[in-house]
């Protein structure tokens, strides 16, 4: 995910999958993602 995080385009389309997969993952993503920005 860190490599698909990169690209904004991939970074929305991984949120979502991540969410339908667990909400718990999608506040780490958030975390990372902002961190990265």
């Amino acid at each position: 995910l860190c490599v698909v995080t990169h690209d904004k385009r991939y970074a929305e389309m991984a949120k979502r999958k991540v969410y339908l997969l667990d909400g718990q993952i999608l506040g780490q993503t958030r975390l990372e993602h902002q961190g990265m920005f």
